[in-house]
């Protein structure tokens, strides 16, 4: 049986624990060491400090070693940063095809940013001569890095997170409060593949925040418990290729503060 592979996209508002548990995939957050060799791909402003992985550069990924890459254009005046990105994954593609993996993970952490980032710098090298250029050079960077980091062919694991759009429902008039209208959440990101992105993945987990009471250091305080949805809800996306094994199985639809490899093992248990 082939090694399994998962490809997870985590969504949600900020602060929700999609970074943390994407990175937990290779990186253990309380022993901070890694726990498989991987990296962790950021964009422009997206960070997490919390997370106190080493920082790589490319010449150093080419060396072998593991950790965050960043890859941005703080004066949005060049697209350097996009060609940088896609040499480095097929530096990566290339490096997993022998008989030795040399690693088994990689985190794409901000597609969102990737989005804004881009359609901006775009914009300021090449101008709005023609207005569908920007989309269509957008569409095409998605698909090239979506064709590449698929797990099957790169031999890891690949998680990527994005932020949070609202989408309203089409619902029937509503009487009394027409203010009021019923909203879905979707995985953040412009252009043609914002309808295209969940396709891609076998795991589209959905996370949020809630305050419960708990002990810490001997005193009852409120505390931010991050949750991944698991399985689908009328109002979030969740995309679960087990799903019907999940719940026949009687895992629950809702896990707190979950690692990459719980979610792992529970999939291998199905």
């Amino acid at each position: 049986m082939s090694e399994l592979y998962l490809s997870q996209l985590n969504y949600g508002f900020a602060g929700s624990g999609k970074s943390y548990e994407a990175t937990s995939s290779f990186w253990d957050h309380e022993k901070n060491d890694f726990i498989r060799p991987g990296y962790w791909v950021v964009f422009g402003r997206e960070s997490n400090k919390r997370i106190t992985m080493p920082t790589v550069t490319l010449e150093q990924v080419a060396k072998g070693e593991y950790g965050q890459i960043k890859f941005g254009s703080p004066d949005l005046q060049s697209d350097e940063f996009s060609r940088k990105f896609s040499e480095f994954c097929r530096a990566l593609y290339k490096a997993n095809q022998g008989k030795v993996k040399k690693f088994e993970a990689i985190v794409v952490d901000g597609m969102s940013e990737f989005d804004l980032l881009y359609g901006t710098v775009h914009h300021n090298v090449y101008g709005d001569g023609n207005k569908f250029a920007k989309w269509d050079d957008l569409l095409g960077q998605f698909f090239s890095a979506f064709q590449i980091l698929d797990p099957d062919e790169i031999k890891a694991h690949v998680v990527m997170t994005a932020r949070v759009r609202e989408v309203k429902k089409k619902t029937e008039l509503i009487t009394g409060d027409g203010d009021f209208i019923p909203t879905n959440y979707m995985p953040s990101v412009r252009g043609q593949f914002k309808t295209y992105m969940p396709h891609y993945f076998n795991l589209v987990t959905y996370y949020d925040t809630v305050t419960r009471l708990a002990q810490v250091n001997g005193k009852n305080q409120r505390v931010g418990v991050h949750q991944a949805h698991m399985v689908p809800e009328d109002d979030y996306l969740v995309k679960n290729n087990w799903e019907d094994l999940w719940v026949k199985a009687g895992h629950p639809g809702l896990l707190t503060n979950p690692t990459f490899n719980q979610i792992l093992e529970i999939i291998k248990g199905l």
